[in-house]
């Protein structure tokens, strides 16, 4: 079972599915770079040394939509370690 999420903007929804979610993040027309991270409130990209302890199972939902239709993923090499 995935990690609910509920939209607030633009369109308020409750428990929004996985095509909804891909269609909020749909990709703009011709070339783009898109990021994300995941960081602490006091700005710390790391807990305990691993990046992997900010984040929730909603987050990691979200993560793998954005990986869903890229041509590529960069991994830093930390992670890849």
């Amino acid at each position: 079972m995935s990690a609910r999420i509920d939209r607030l903007w633009p369109d308020p929804e409750i428990d929004v599915d996985d095509d909804s979610l891909v269609e909020t993040y749909a990709f703009p027309d011709g070339p783009w770079l898109r990021m994300n991270f995941v960081s602490s409130l006091d700005g710390a990209a790391t807990r305990e040394g691993l990046s992997g302890g900010l984040g929730d199972d909603a987050d990691h939902r979200v993560f793998d939509l954005l990986r869903r239709p890229a041509d590529a993923v960069l991994v830093a090499a930390g992670t890849v370690r």
